[in-house]
């Protein structure tokens, strides 16, 4: 990646580039800035699907509070041109506390949320909850305020991750599977 980087800088292209990063965040290296403030725009998404400890689980071997040091250091020493975003995973893993991680986000973090689904392997799909599982979820994400959504990208609502949480299984057996 230094490399890549040190060509850039030498380059006359770095002017009309956009880059996109996905990170466990769990590397900080100070000298990416210098190259970064010649670009455009650099898009970081930090692979961030719960917290504490489930991140950890989720995230193995990555470590819950370096993670959010690195986070840290990015959001302190990046300019106006470096974008941060969560690119949060919703599986079976974390769908019970989407709520509880919107909120903190909300309170603590105030980073935009891009929600994707997990959709391989199929045993990990929300879609394979139980019908009344699926309404006590629903129940806890109809509770979030506006402000909390507000940071959750359009594009990626909550409104569709219930819909698609709604739709039958896709594999009858994927919830027996996946315990």
């Amino acid at each position: 990646h230094r490399i890549f980087l040190e060509i850039i800088d030498r380059s006359s292209v770095s002017k009309d580039l956009v880059i996109t990063y996905n990170t466990n965040g769990t590397h900080y290296d100070p000298r990416f800035m210098e190259v970064w403030k010649k670009i455009p725009k650099v898009i970081l998404n930090f692979s961030i699907d719960d917290l504490y400890h489930r991140f950890e689980y989720q995230r193995y071997p990555a470590k819950w509070d370096e993670v959010m040091l690195n986070l840290r250091r990015y959001q302190e020493t990046a300019h106006n041109n470096v974008e941060i975003k969560f690119c949060t995973t919703v599986s079976l893993y974390n769908i019970f506390y989407l709520d509880e991680f919107i909120n903190y986000n909300m309170m603590v973090t105030k980073i935009p949320i891009l929600l994707n689904m997990v959709h391989f392997p199929e045993v990990m799909n929300i879609r394979n909850l139980p019908h009344e599982i699926k309404i006590k979820v629903l129940d806890k994400l109809n509770r979030l305020s506006k402000d909390a959504l507000s940071y959750v990208i359009s594009n990626s609502s909550i409104e569709s991750v219930i819909n698609y949480m709604m739709v039958d299984p896709v594999d009858p057996k994927g919830l027996e599977n996946f315990v």
